[in-house]
């Protein structure tokens, strides 16, 4: 592909030895392909011209010039909704049937969507529950535009009350936060007045509410959003047991149980030994919530504290995934000295199926609290609950309470200069009396029991060592073939020292369309590796293909613009296209020869047709619309898209290009639009 190795050394020459312009790219232009390197076959005659004149068809708005707001993709939304896509740099078409606002996939009727140079607004009723919103229209040039988003929406008022341990109305000031389970980044908050706070539009889905206050009381409590009040008894501290009783070898002694709560037995491999233990396990009991506390005081010395556990439904071997019978459970730790709190709630449809096994069992989980070293009092809070019903119960298991005197902090960031990792560390306190190892693992969270698979990275801290160390460098190459799931990297030095960061992510900006992606997934597994090897956290695509009727419709748009001559526009259509854009042009000319505006606007349809029919029979065959323009074709034969270049920088460019270029078809630098062209 000697486009790709033009690139590759142009590249890394802009790299070396040129200035980084204003706008973050160091990106050539292409040599001139009249002059082809004799050592290289002969390019692919069905390509287009690579020097074809640049055409604003090929120009893209940068990610956020089209949004769409008045809405919230982040918490609720009231049924009925105006939708209101803003867009800047460019100006809707107006033509009749030129835009498709749907919801949940069923488009809105014309009547109710009106457009306007910069705004375009959709009166919709949303589903209770989950909305896909996604628009496609034009620009008045001709350029697809484009928007998907995700709405959780409802009408329901739920009330909020809360009560002290007596049963009284708890009237203290607390922060109240709504998760809505079966997305648990859906939240809303409120700060609770005289004991109470209200939500609005919330689902009859399941709900998770938290309260907590200064001094570090808590609540939780799970529900429906259509149960219209639910209560929380805010817990204080307990008095700390006398009883080390943490790793349950004495039973429940120093444990404060409710009806439900049973020693279980347990048997895990650890190393090359079998360890066996008790588990403590909280079982639903009908509808509502049961639950579990221990408070203790960690010994001197302690750094962290961490409870190991795992969730257990039958809901899972009942079908009730995605339902609204979706039990859930909570696991806090706090200190009542420093005030912190880590905790963890969710519940099956939150989790997802892919995080039980055959049995309704996750995997074990943990949740991990700093505490104070010279001494610190710590309370476990963890409940269960049925929702709905109590025909199908579920269960928290708690494992065994942990202090750890561990004092290796890693750390971990991108690498947006030398691309992949770089993992850092402290040491905390004196020196290491033993070596110790970081181990990199992919992940689907947050904690130490979302790692997936094996480490992909370790390195080995050695005794006598102190201070802070690093970077030590975890080369982009090695990220590549991650497993399913992933959503962060996390590392490690044990179970309570861990750090992650939010594994690379895809933008789509306006004139992309989210959905082809769907024809090449291998496209998108390249595009987030290449990330990764450039150590680039975010990406965005700033165009997709057009289909052979865009391209038409394209073409029709501005050869009819109001504001020249037909007969300039042709003109200037022609300075644009090479012979098959000019063959699909001479098209146009022959249906609309001699006629008035008026009368090809209403031939459009017949007209924008037999261009279409031009675009695919200039070919080649299986690849419609490429020798038009290289941005055209039918996604599931070629994906074509740009991937904005203004993100990288002279370092890392060419590391992008370097991981993508030999595992696509063709990858092009096109300096005009601060873009890489990558097909498949």
């Amino acid at each position: 592909m000697p486009t790709l190795k033009r690139l590759l050394i142009f590249s890394c020459l802009a790299a070396c030895t040129q200035d980084v312009p204003a706008d973050g790219i160091a990106v050539q232009p292409e040599p001139d392909p009249s002059e082809p390197d004799p050592s290289e076959p002969d390019p692919d005659p069905s390509d287009p011209d690579p020097a074809e004149p640049e055409n604003p068809l090929d120009e893209f708005l940068p990610d956020g010039a089209l949004i769409l707001d008045g809405v919230t993709p982040s918490g609720l939304n009231p049924r009925v909704a105006n939708l209101h896509f803003a867009l800047q740099g460019a100006e809707f078409a107006k033509t009749p049937g030129d835009v498709t606002v749907r919801v949940n996939g069923i488009p809105l009727a014309p009547e109710a969507i009106a457009v306007s140079a910069s705004s375009l607004r959709a009166a919709a009723i949303l589903d209770d529950g989950k909305n896909e919103i996604s628009l496609a229209t034009y620009d008045t040039i001709g350029r697809p535009l484009y928007v998907t988003a995700t709405l959780w929406s409802g009408n329901a008022p739920l009330e909020v009350r809360l009560i002290d341990a007596n049963g009284d109305p708890f009237v203290a000031p607390a922060d109240v936060t709504l998760s809505l389970s079966d997305d648990p980044a859906i939240t809303e908050s409120r700060t609770a007045s005289y004991g109470t706070a209200s939500f609005a539009n919330v689902p009859g889905r399941t709900v998770v509410i938290a309260a907590r206050t200064a001094d570090n009381l808590v609540g939780v409590i799970g529900g429906v959003g259509t149960d219209g009040v639910l209560t929380i008894q805010m817990l204080g501290f307990e008095s700390p047991s006398a009883i080390a009783n943490n790793e349950l070898a004495r039973g429940l002694e120093g444990w404060t149980i409710g009806p439900s709560a049973t020693l279980v037995p347990h048997v895990e491999w650890v190393g090359a030994k079998l360890a066996a233990n008790n588990d403590l396990s909280v079982a639903t009991l009908d509808v509502g919530p049961q639950s579990i506390s221990r408070t203790f005081t960690t010994r001197p010395g302690t750094t962290s504290v961490s409870v190991r556990y795992r969730f257990i439904t039958s809901e899972v071997r009942g079908g009730s995934f995605g339902s609204a019978y979706n039990d859930y459970f909570s696991v806090s730790l706090r200190s009542q000295r420093s005030g912190t709190l880590e905790r963890e709630h969710n519940t099956l449809n939150g989790l997802g199926l892919a995080a039980f096994d055959r049995e309704g069992a996750t995997a074990w989980r943990t949740v991990t609290l700093a505490t104070n070293p010279k001494g610190d009092v710590i309370q476990l809070d963890a409940v269960v609950a049925n929702v709905l019903d109590g025909k199908l119960d579920s269960a928290i298991v708690i494992d065994h309470i942990a202090e750890e005197h561990l004092r290796v902090q890693p750390k971990l960031a991108w690498n947006s200069q030398q691309g992949g990792l770089d993992l850092g560390y402290t040491i905390e306190g004196a020196p290491l009396e033993s070596a110790v190892t970081i181990e990199v693992f992919w992940a689907a969270g947050k904690s130490y029991g979302s790692r997936i698979g094996a480490p992909l990275f370790a390195y080995t801290i050695p005794a006598g060592a102190s201070g802070s160390g690093g970077p030590i460098r975890i080369e982009g190459a090695s990220l590549a073939d991650d497993p399913a799931g992933v959503t962060r990297i996390l590392a490690a030095s044990a179970e309570t020292k861990v750090v992650s960061v939010a594994d690379v992510s895809i933008k789509f900006g306006p004139h992309a369309n989210a959905a082809v992606m769907l024809a090449k997934p291998a496209m998108t597994d390249t595009i987030i590796d290449s990330l990764r090897a450039a150590g680039e956290p975010t990406g965005t695509i700033t165009s997709t293909v057009r289909t052979p009727h865009q391209q038409a419709h394209a073409m029709f748009t501005n050869l009819v613009n109001p504001e020249h001559p037909i007969a300039t526009n042709i003109a200037k259509q022609l300075e644009l296209y090479t012979t098959p854009g000019d063959a699909v042009i001479g098209v146009f000319v022959e249906l609309t020869r001699g006629l008035e505006p008026a009368q090809i606007a209403a031939a459009r349809t017949q007209i924008i047709a037999e261009m279409l029919a031009e675009i695919i029979a200039q070919g080649p065959a299986g690849l419609p619309g490429r020798r038009v323009s290289r941005h055209c074709g039918d996604p599931a034969l070629r994906l074509v898209l740009d991937v904005g270049a203004s993100v990288f920088s002279a370092s890392n460019l060419p590391l992008f290009v370097g991981a993508a270029g030999p595992r696509v078809t063709k990858l092009i630098a096109e300096p005009t639009n601060k873009a890489l062209h990558l097909e498949e």
